[in-house]
């Protein structure tokens, strides 16, 4: 098999900055500090009023 399979990750948010300071955000940038090549992140946010949706746009954002 050529290449590393892709790996899609899907990330439910909902008001994470309530617990314990953006665990989704932690989360993202956790995954997207490893070296994997073929690699996508979803997050599906479930209607957040806390901020943590626009925090996390930011750094999908940063991250390209």
């Amino acid at each position: 098999m050529e290449g590393s399979p892709r790996v899609l990750l899907v990330i439910l948010n909902h008001n994470s900055l309530e617990k314990m300071g953006c665990q989704s955000l932690s989360f993202i940038r956790s995954i997207a500090s490893t070296d994997y090549p073929n690699l996508e992140i979803v997050v599906v946010d479930n209607g957040s009023t806390d901020g943590s949706d626009g925090l996390i746009e930011e750094e999908l954002g940063r991250l390209g």
